[in-house]
């Protein structure tokens, strides 16, 4: 949710000019990162230990959990350096009101048509 999250923020800021709109958004994917970051770091601390560390799939599973926070942690930064600069546009230039997130309009569902 956090990618869509981001990706509905950059759409709306870019394509219509919501800049307000595109500050919530960013702001929900930020917010959904730093609790998949935290849960993330609850897995390492608390998680591990129910694995045994005798066996490979130890080395293996925090290998991963290492990754993922890699990963969550760079797209935090992403997320964060684009909400300041959408923040910071929107408070000089633009000045349009920034909703709540339960103000959003849902994201649409697709359907993938048969070809």
């Amino acid at each position: 949710m956090a990618l869509t999250a981001y990706h509905s923020g950059l759409a709306v800021n870019e394509l219509d000019g919501q800049h307000g709109i595109a500050v919530t958004w960013i702001g929900l994917a930020e917010q959904r990162l730093c609790d998949a970051e935290k849960l993330a770091k609850d897995v390492s601390a608390n998680g591990m230990a129910e694995i045994d560390s005798s066996s490979l799939g130890f080395v293996s599973a925090l290998s991963e959990v290492g990754s993922l926070r890699s990963a969550i942690t760079a797209a935090l930064e992403i997320v964060r350096a684009k909400l300041g600069s959408l923040k910071r546009d929107n408070d000089f230039i633009y000045h349009d009101k920034v909703p709540e997130p339960s103000d959003l309009e849902p994201i649409k569902d697709y359907e993938c048509k048969e070809l």
